[in-house]
């Protein structure tokens, strides 16, 4: 194996190789941690919180008011849950968060910042958080300055737990952060870098490559249990098929302290439904959750028996069709909480989408027909692999149809035709049901 920072090929695995400086092959055990475990994810217009076997569910918090819909959210290993806002097709800056406890308290509001200095803005790009509060988010910045685009990538560090004004902590090119305790696991030209341990952590530039791939398939996301005993990747398939979630078990995350890194060789991908991704580790190693085309779904880990798929401990259980931003920590169910739903009720949305598209039409935007059972958000999100290229919103004001616009996003905005030749997936979400269309664009 060649390390992402150097070092000798010690075993290739089917997709990913594991660098480390000697193997050792022991069985996957969990280790001491334990916990209740619990999934937030956004579902419909709400923030819920479920078991992992989805029998119980309660919601966190209702809609999120002001003309905002929530957008993303996370949930640290100790039970709090970071939650973010904005208005439809609205920019980056103007985002909005809460803060709940591990009872659903809140504790803070805000917004995430960003440094000065770009004209475009596109964060989080993930999104973790420390048991002190420290989130941690990715983030794509861009100007136009004749005759080229400039553009940065990496990771902002910022406390949200107390009022926090300045800039955040940038962390240079480490991009699409998750949390292991304290330290950034980031992603740096398709590999895994870890950020070696130290008092201040996770507001450290000091990094050392881990995991990389081989094919041409990039790691796009990484998250490592708390317990240190398994590993998740989101994997960017090259080829225009659905992108996919491997999980490996290990022996120890590296602490570049003089200890060898150890890894066990082998790994499974996990039986998903259409694109995989946002996946969530259990902070005891036993629970795993993620987001395909069912919505979100969780599971036991897999037996690391050597299955490929992943034989998995427990079978999957659709937590809410149509939900997104699964992450599982310890936070406690709310009491005389909403508790079947999960947002998952009613009819799916109907959409109608145009048989051919082509890539440069995402500049201004392709109009498509949503058929929906009630009145609510419409949002329709395209992604090519497990990036979101495209995006677009409007609202119902009765069930009959409605037109939202797909227009791309971020860089592409200026360069869809970069687009050309890969396959955009669709997801149409109404009333916390989705329904995907794919197509190839032209």
């Amino acid at each position: 194996m060649t390390a992402a920072g150097g070092g000798d090929i010690l075993s290739a695995m089917r997709r990913v190789m594991l660098f480390v400086s000697s193997v050792l092959v022991l069985v996957f055990s969990v280790g001491a941690l334990a916990s209740a475990a619990t999934v937030s994810y956004i579902a419909g217009d709400s923030l819920w919180l479920s078991t992992p076997d989805g029998s119980k569910k309660a919601k966190l918090s209702g809609p999120a008011g002001d003309g905002r819909e929530w957008t993303e959210q996370t949930q640290s290993d100790n039970g709090k849950v970071l939650a973010v806002r904005r208005e439809p097709g609205k920019i980056a800056p103007l985002n909005s968060f809460t803060l709940f406890g591990p009872t659903g308290k809140v504790l803070q509001q805000g917004s995430l910042t960003h440094e000065s200095g770009w004209t475009q803005y596109a964060y989080p790009v993930s999104l973790d958080l420390t048991d002190e509060g420290v989130a941690v988010y990715g983030y794509s910045n861009s100007s136009y300055g004749y005759p080229v685009w400039n553009f940065d990538f990496g990771t902002y560090v910022r406390t949200v737990e107390k009022p926090f004004t300045l800039p955040p902590f940038k962390v240079s090119d480490r991009k699409v952060p998750t949390l292991y305790k304290e330290r950034i696991v980031a992603i740096t030209d398709g590999a895994v870098y870890v950020q070696r341990p130290g008092e201040g952590d996770p507001f450290g530039q000091d990094f050392d490559g881990w995991l990389q791939t081989q094919n041409g398939i990039e790691i796009w996301r990484a998250d490592i249990a708390a317990n240190g005993k398994a590993v998740a990747l989101e994997l960017d398939n090259p080829d225009g098929t659905d992108d996919t979630i491997e999980v490996y078990s290990i022996d120890k995350v590296p602490d570049f302290m003089g200890d060898p890194w150890t890894a066990n060789p082998g790994g499974c991908v996990l039986p998903a439904q259409g694109a995989a991704d946002h996946v969530s580790l259990s902070q005891d190693g036993k629970t795993i959750a993620w987001e395909d085309d069912r919505g979100v779904v969780a599971a036991g880990i897999p037996d690391f028996s050597g299955a490929d798929p992943c034989h998995l401990t427990r079978a999957p259980v659709v937590l809410a069709a149509g939900g997104k931003y699964p992450s599982i920590g310890a936070a406690q169910l709310p009491t005389g909480g909403d508790g079947g739903g999960g947002g998952g009720g009613g009819q799916a949305p109907v959409p109608t989408v145009p048989a051919k598209i082509k890539a440069a039409s995402l500049k201004s935007g392709v109009w498509i027909t949503v058929k929906v059972a009630k009145a609510g958000a419409v949002a329709v999100t395209g992604k090519v692999g497990a990036k979101v290229v495209a995006k677009g919103s409007a609202r119902a004001k009765r069930a009959g149809r409605v037109k939202v616009r797909l227009k791309a996003v971020g860089a592409y905005r200026s360069r869809p035709q970069k687009l050309k030749g890969k396959t955009l997936v669709i997801r149409v979400t109404s009333g916390g049901k989705s329904k995907t269309v794919r197509r190839v664009l032209r």
